[in-house]
């Protein structure tokens, strides 16, 4: 991993650009070398828009053919909500297509 990373929460919040100028942000930071890709499933509008970051940033990588960014899923939460933190795992990984 380089010391470039970006942060995606911009893209997804309110005031966010069309979703064809978030992927070609996400892009150009992957051209100038970033290989770190900060997301989250709460980087959104409201609760009916949980996930536009993450399917956002699955979009953008759908046709990168360069190396491929480190994303790391590791939710953080209170332990008494273990079912929580094993559901967002899982649902990273949906989102993110792999």
């Amino acid at each position: 991993m380089s010391a470039i990373g970006y942060g995606a929460m911009p893209l997804s919040i309110a005031n966010r650009p069309a979703e064809d100028q978030a992927i070609r942000a996400v892009r150009a930071a992957l051209e100038h070398g970033a290989t770190l890709i900060d997301t989250a499933d709460v980087y959104c509008l409201d609760d009916a828009d949980l996930g536009h970051n993450e399917r956002l940033i699955a979009s953008a990588m759908k046709a990168w053919s360069g190396t491929r960014p480190w994303r790391g899923c590791s939710p953080r939460g209170p332990p008494s909500f273990p079912s929580r933190v094993a559901g967002l795992r899982a649902t990273c990984v949906m989102r993110w297509g792999q």
